[in-house]
């Protein structure tokens, strides 16, 4: 596990966007990312990061917690999960 691996987005995705649709959905994903970055170089601030993902209608307090929640499983090295030679995550054990 990448210790960027608990701040990720997800693009959005729906059976009704039209082509304009995922390229706006791609494009918001894309700033995420970038805002993400550098956030964890320590050059923008977390507001501006959590502001964001509110615009883009991700609830930012539950993020928050899904964050904690992935770095305490990096930080305790309980991860349950190993990556394989192919880069897919399987489980421990």
């Amino acid at each position: 596990m990448d210790i960027r691996d608990p701040f990720l987005t997800f693009l959005e995705t729906d059976a009704d966007y039209s082509q304009a649709d995922e390229i706006a959905a791609v494009k918001r994903l894309f700033l995420r990312e970038q805002l993400m970055d550098a956030f964890l170089s320590g050059k923008e601030h977390a507001d501006t990061v959590l502001d964001c993902l509110e615009e883009h209608g991700i609830d930012a307090e539950a993020f928050v917690q899904e964050v904690e929640a992935g770095v305490d499983i990096i930080t305790s090295g309980s991860d349950p999960y190993v990556q394989n030679e192919s880069g897919l995550f399987l489980p421990r054990g």
